[in-house]
């Protein structure tokens, strides 16, 4: 049985700037500090996401909260609820869909322009 030639692989340095002759510039690294408006426009979603949560009836909000907030799948909140999984998974579209309309519904109240249906006038 023949060997087959063993071929040299050549190496090359992960850290370019070891070498002297080397032209590489290391990019310039993103500021990662908040831009301030879009901070506030977080801060204020999320406030108004708090209050359409808490405006939902209290089995939506409890299949929401459960859900989504405390990450539990459809198993472990049916089990919580006492319902059936089928129930649970009803609940829950219905608790988002919910949650969707009081959401565009609160934000469109603070004097926000409301999205085009794609007609144009």
């Amino acid at each position: 049985m023949r060997l087959r030639k063993r071929r040299e692989v050549s190496l090359q340095s992960l850290f370019p700037d070891d070498e002297e002759d080397s032209d590489y510039t290391p990019s310039l690294l993103k500021d990662w500090r908040d831009i301030p408006s879009e901070a506030l426009l977080r801060e204020e979603t999320r406030r108004i996401v708090g209050e359409s949560i808490a405006a939902l009836p209290e089995r939506y909000r409890e299949i929401i909260t459960l859900r989504d907030v405390n990450g539990l799948n459809i198993a472990q909140a049916s089990e919580a609820l006492g319902i059936s999984i089928g129930n649970t998974k009803v609940r829950l579209l219905r608790a988002r869909l919910m949650l969707r309309d009081l959401f565009v519904e609160r934000t469109n109240r603070k004097g926000r322009p409301q999205p085009s249906r794609g007609v144009t006038p």
